[in-house]
């Protein structure tokens, strides 16, 4: 199951939770209690966003 979600999260860090549990076939607090222990074990590190700055009016 960790592996799962681990790899829904890879593709999509800000995936619904609810959504994530009718995928996977389990509860939303199974599904967020999983994310939490493996946030406390150091297995989920961080959550990342990549922006493409030519799609906005900045210049880097």
């Amino acid at each position: 199951m960790r592996e799962k979600i681990l790899n829904m999260l890879e593709k999509n860090g800000r995936i619904d939770l609810k959504d994530m549990a009718v995928m996977l076939g389990i509860s939303e607090a199974e599904a967020a209690n999983e994310i939490a222990q493996m946030e406390k074990e150091h297995i989920i590190c961080g959550y990342n966003t990549i922006i493409d700055w030519d799609k906005t009016s900045q210049e880097k």
